[in-house]
């Protein structure tokens, strides 16, 4: 049975998080004023794009650079081993980010953000090591994450934004592997803390982490990712959903607030939400706590806003059957034909349908 945790403790819960704010700011000041990244373009390449991610964040956390004192809080790591671990992290998050973008847009500056890319990646190689001591397992898991990583973004290159997309957990951690490197970071923080590597049982609570936090990534960006024609499974359902009922969008820029209401009348945003709840359920039941109780209950909150959010939109739903399917017709005639008159009633569904907006969980990887 799942339980609704009260919504102000989650914002106590979420404000709790921000203790370890003071400690990604040290760290991003590090990363800004590395007299390692050379050539200095390269580092001004650096600052720009990493300036450009938090401003797309809309003021939510990045999940990704606060992630050393997460889930070092949450698997019971020492502060001292936290910090050894969390500059050569922000590195290799930048690192991912940068690739990330590469591989999504087409970037004026593409050839100084590849390069910039690689430096990153040689300057966090190196630093982990000096952290844990040269290790030869640490290149082993380093190759092993970086499979996982490149196998994930290829994944996601095989989708079809008009083919339905299996909705299971297991296609979704398949294609959540892109952010396969967040588990090298705790292979490094297990590594100093307990003298061991991550067991497999922890390397799958991670990677359902990681791929609810995609999953509620993609609802929060999901109009950007639709404009630079990214695929997930968010998008490619919606939009397989609208071929099915005869409405070819393709070639057709579809308005936010009509591509939003299409996400909601295919169930493709509760399927998400779904999903996250699950994944992120089945993580916190399995991962051995060391401690950690702020972060634990932090992925507690997140799971249950997506269930608060799920309730909502069935209750709504469920409380106007038939206006609900009166609206999805018109809906569906207007959808090439911005000309038609709607009653007032109809208005009224349209705004509730789009208010779900402001109360979906938000995340950022």
């Amino acid at each position: 049975m799942k339980t609704i945790i009260n919504s102000s403790k989650n914002l106590i819960i979420e404000e709790s998080i921000y203790k370890f704010k003071p400690f990604v700011l040290h760290n991003r000041t590090e990363l800004f004023q590395s007299e390692e990244i050379r050539p200095e373009e390269l580092l001004g390449i650096l600052h720009q794009h990493f300036r450009e991610r938090l401003n797309r964040s809309q003021n939510a956390i990045m999940i990704g650079e606060f992630a050393p004192y997460i889930f070092g809080d949450l698997l019971g790591i020492s502060e001292a081993n936290i910090k050894k671990a969390a500059l050569p992290w922000l590195f290799l998050y930048e690192y991912s980010l940068l690739i990330d973008d590469l591989i999504d847009k087409n970037r004026p500056k593409w050839n100084l953000e590849l390069l910039t890319s690689q430096v990153l990646l040689d300057i966090s190689i190196r630093k982990f090591l000096e952290v844990v001591n040269y290790n030869q397992d640490f290149m082993n898991f380093l190759s092993k994450y970086r499979t996982e990583t490149y196998g994930g973004i290829l994944k996601e290159f095989s989708l079809s934004k008009y083919k339905y997309i299996q909705s299971s957990s297991e296609t979704v951690v398949n294609q959540g592997r892109k952010s396969a490197f967040v588990k090298l970071l705790v292979y490094v923080l297990i590594k100093l803390e307990y003298s061991r590597a991550p067991t497999t049982i922890e390397e799958e609570q991670f990677d359902k982490i990681c791929s609810a936090i995609q999953l509620l990534d993609d609802l929060t960006d999901f109009y950007e990712d639709y404009e630079e024609s990214r695929t997930n499974l968010l998008l490619a359902n919606t939009l397989n959903w609208l071929k099915i009922k005869g409405l070819n969008s393709d070639g057709i820029h579809i308005k936010k607030d009509t591509l939003f209401i299409a996400m909601l009348l295919s169930s493709s945003i509760q399927t998400s939400l779904e999903l996250a709840s699950n994944l992120l359920e089945s993580s916190s039941q399995n991962i051995q706590l060391n401690g950690g109780i702020i972060s634990h209950q932090y992925f507690v909150s997140i799971n249950q806003k997506c269930l608060l959010s799920l309730s909502s939109m069935d209750n709504f739903f469920n409380s106007f059957i038939m206006e609900m399917q009166n609206y999805e017709n018109l809906y569906l005639l207007d959808f090439t034909n911005n000309n038609l008159t709607k009653s007032k009633e109809e208005y009224a569904i349209e705004s509730s349908l789009l208010s779900f907006c402001d109360t979906l969980p938000k995340a950022c990887n």
